[in-house]
C-alpha cells in the first residue's frame, strides 16, 4: 500500500525544501488551527466541495483532494490530530492520471488557497508511521487539516453564497414579470395606435434588454437592473390596481383626453404647470416596511417575534394631475384628437386576438353563455359575431379568463363557498371585473367597455355594502390575475416565436 504504518514512500522528486509564498504561510496557520479542531471528514469535504468554484478550486484540484482524503481515516480528523498523507507520486499520478508536471501544479494550487499544506521532511521525502491503534505518530507530507480550520468558514460561505443564488433567481423573475408587462404595454399602445412616447419607451425598452444578463450576474447588478425596468413600467404603465380603475372613470367623467398623470413634482420637473383651479384626483399606494428593533431589548427578543410580527403595513396618498390639466408638456403627453378607426364587428381585432390566444387557458366557443367550468378547467365564450362591437368581445373574454386564475394550480384564490349572489361569489365577481378593465387598460377596449365595467361592479358591490373598502381589497387580487395574464400571454407567443423560428 502506499501508505501504511510506516516506511519511506519511492519517490525521487521531494516534496520538501519549496520555496516560502505568503500563501504557503496562511495554509500552515491555517493546519495549525485544525489540530485544534475535531471536524469529521464528510463533513470538511461537502463543505469545500461546496464552495470550491468559488474560491478558486479547478476540478483537476478536486480530484487531487478527494484522492488524498481517501488515503486518511477516521481518527486522523479527530482533536489534537493532523490527517497527513505520505502517499507517493506515482502512486497519485496512477489514481489521478495526472502527469507529474499537473500533479504538482494541482498540489501547489489546493497549498496556495489554504486547503491543504505542505509538511516536508528535512530530507524532503515523504513518509508516516501509525501506532497499533491506526494513529498517526509521525508523518510527512500533504497536511489537510485546514480543511478542518476552515469547515466552518466554508458552510457560511455556502450559506451567503445559496442566498445570494436565491435571491438573484427572485430579482430575475420580477425582471421577467416586469419585461412582459412593460413589452404588452408598449404593443398594446402601438397596435391600438395610442399616440404617445411609444418610439422613445420602445428604444429605452429595447436597451434595458440588450443589458439583461447573458451570464451569472450579481445580486447589486440585477437590483439595478430590476429598478431600471421598473422605472419604464411606471413610465408605460404608471399607475395599478384600483388606482388604474378609479383614475380611468375619472378620466372618463372629466373628458380628459390624456392617458397620462402625474403628481405636481413630476410636472414641474418637466418645466410644466397645472393651471390655476384645477383639481387633483387622490392615487392611494399600501406597502410595507419591517420594524427595526429599537433598544437592546428590542434587539434581544428579536428572535422570539414571527417574521409577521415585524412587519407593520402601511397607506400613502398622493394627488395627481391628468396631463388635459397641465401646461407646458411635451405633445407626446397628448393622445391623438382622432379617434382610432372603429373595428368592423365580428372582426378579432389582431393585436388584442393575438393576447388571448397565446394565453395556456383553453377556450371553447360555443353557444350564447359565457362561463369559466372549474371541473373541466375550461372557458366557454359564445363566438365574437355574436357581439355588436369586438372589444365586448374581448372584455367578456378577459372577465373569464380571470376566474380561471382562481383554480388551485394557478393563482389558488378562495373566498370560500360560492353561491349566486352570496359574498363569496360578489368577491370573486368583482375580481373578475376588475381584471377585465386593468386588461382593457393594456389592450385598449376599456374606454368602450367602462360603462359596462362600472354598471357591473356597482350591482356587486351592493352585495358587499357593509365592506366600505371591499374594491380596494379586491382591487390587489384582480392586478395579480391581470399579471399573470399577461405573463401566460408573453409566455406563449415567445413559445410560438421559438418555434417558428
Amino acid at each position: 500500500m502506499p501508505q501504511n504504518g510506516g516506511g519511506l514512500s519511492n519517490i525521487n522528486q521531494p516534496s520538501g525544501w519549496r520555496k516560502a509564498t505568503a500563501g504557503l504561510a496562511v495554509a500552515e496557520q491555517h493546519a495549525q488551527a485544525g489540530e485544534r479542531a475535531a471536524v469529521p471528514k464528510t463533513q470538511a469535504f461537502v463543505a469545500v466541495k461546496r464552495v470550491g468554484a468559488h474560491i478558486g478550486l479547478k476540478a483537476g484540484d478536486m480530484l487531487l483532494l478527494d484522492t488524498l482524503g481517501a488515503f486518511t481515516q477516521a481518527q486522523d480528523w479527530e482533536e489534537g490530530q493532523r490527517p497527513i498523507v505520505w502517499a507517493s507520486n506515482s502512486y497519485l499520478m496512477e489514481q489521478t492520471g495526472f502527469s507529474l508536471s499537473a500533479l504538482k501544479r494541482h498540489a501547489r494550487r489546493l497549498a496556495e488557497i489554504g486547503v491543504i499544506a505542505f509538511k516536508d521532511s528535512p530530507n524532503g521525502k515523504r513518509w508516516g508511521h501509525r501506532d497499533a491503534d491506526g494513529r498517526i505518530i509521525e508523518a510527512y507530507g500533504f497536511d489537510l487539516s485546514p480543511l478542518s480550520a476552515r469547515a466552518e468558514e466554508f458552510e457560511r460561505l455556502h450559506a451567503e453564497l445559496r442566498a445570494e443564488r436565491e435571491l438573484c433567481q427572485r430579482l430575475k423573475r420580477q425582471i421577467t414579470v416586469a419585461r412582459r408587462m412593460i413589452r404588452a404595454r408598449i404593443e398594446a399602445a402601438q397596435g391600438g395606435a395610442l399616440r404617445g412616447p411609444w418610439t422613445q419607451l420602445s428604444s429605452l425598452f429595447e436597451d434595458l434588454l440588450d443589458r439583461l444578463p447573458r451570464r451569472n450576474m450579481a445580486s447589486e447588478a440585477l437590483a439595478r437592473l430590476l429598478e431600471w425596468f421598473r422605472e419604464l413600467q411606471e413610465r408605460v404603465e404608471p399607475y395599478q390596481g384600483v388606482n388604474n380603475f378609479l383614475l380611468t372613470m375619472r378620466t372618463v367623467m372629466a373628458g380628459h383626453s390624456s392617458p397620462f398623470w402625474m403628481t405636481l413634482p413630476q410636472a414641474n420637473a418637466l418645466d410644466a404647470k397645472v393651471r390655476k383651479g384645477e383639481k387633483s384626483s387622490v392615487v392611494v399606494y399600501y406597502g410595507q416596511s419591517r420594524k427595526d428593533a429599537g433598544d437592546e431589548d428590542d434587539r434581544s427578543d428579536r428572535d422570539d417575534r414571527s417574521e409577521e410580527a415585524r412587519i407593520f403595513r402601511f397607506q400613502k396618498s398622493y394627488r395627481v394631475f391628468n396631463a388635459c390639466q397641465i401646461e407646458g408638456l411635451p405633445d407626446s403627453f397628448y393622445p391623438d384628437p382622432e379617434p382610432a378607426p372603429e373595428h368592423p364587428s365580428a372582426k378579432p381585432i389582431p393585436h388584442m386576438q393575438a393576447f388571448f390566444d397565446a394565453i395556456d387557458i383553453t377556450t371553447v366557443f360555443t353557444g350564447t353563455e359565457a362561463y369559466y367550468l372549474p371541473p373541466v378547467d375550461k372557458v366557454f365564450m359564445p363566438s365574437i359575431s355574436r357581439f355588436e362591437n369586438p372589444r365586448n368581445f374581448y372584455g367578456v373574454w378577459a372577465h373569464e379568463l380571470a376566474h380561471a386564475t382562481k383554480a388551485r394550480h394557478r393563482l389558488n384564490r378562495d373566498y370560500g363557498l360560492s353561491r349566486f349572489g352570496n359574498t363569496a361569489y360578489a368577491r370573486e365577481e368583482i375580481v373578475a371585473e376588475l381584471t377585465s378593465v386593468f386588461l382593457g387598460q393594456t389592450l385598449g377596449f376599456t374606454a368602450h367597455t367602462l360603462e359596462m365595467n362600472a354598471a357591473y361592479l356597482h350591482n356587486w358591490l351592493r352585495v358587499l355594502r357593509s365592506d366600505k373598502n371591499a374594491i380596494f381589497k379586491h382591487a390587489a387580487d384582480a392586478q395579480r390575475a391581470s399579471d399573470y395574464l399577461i405573463a401566460r400571454s408573453e409566455a406563449g407567443r415567445a413559445g410560438e416565436g421559438a418555434q417558428a423560428a
